[in-house]
């Protein structure tokens, strides 16, 4: 398929991205200066700080469920028998993929109120586990 192409001059003035608020992907933990966020759009700055990949994933928990269960539950081997047959105890809030080290990305996230961590699953290049169970789970509020 062959399209025409036009191309015109930039616009005058770029858009400005909205204020980013840092997140450092360290080997294996996360650090953030918020203490919580507030609910709404919040555009996040992930600063790969380790010598490894990371991601930056947010879930939000599911009400009444302990973060530190949560952890457990994505740290652990998977429950024997296959996956539970309800819905996981989360949901998907956002993210952003591998980021390289020394490297950084930037998503929007739209947060409710609630319990969420942040997580990443890249595997570590010795042991092959995935972040997650070598301390990359970091939970947080949002009022």
């Amino acid at each position: 398929m062959v399209k025409h192409l036009t191309v015109t001059a930039k616009p005058a003035k770029q858009p400005a991205m909205p204020m980013a608020q840092a997140v450092l992907l360290n080997d294996f933990t996360f650090s953030w200066q918020a203490a919580s966020y507030s609910a709404g759009k919040v555009t996040l700055e992930g600063i790969n700080k380790g010598k490894q990949a990371h991601e930056l994933i947010a879930i939000k928990i599911q009400d009444g469920l302990p973060p530190e269960q949560m952890r457990q539950m994505l740290s652990g081997p998977p429950p024997a028998g296959g996956p539970p047959p309800s819905p996981p105890p989360f949901t998907f809030a956002g993210g952003m993929q591998a980021v390289m080290p020394g490297q950084k990305a930037y998503g929007e996230f739209n947060l409710q109120a609630g319990q969420y961590a942040f997580i990443c699953f890249v595997p570590d290049l010795a042991s092959m586990k995935p972040h997650v169970a070598l301390g990359m789970f970091a939970p947080f509020t949002v009022k």
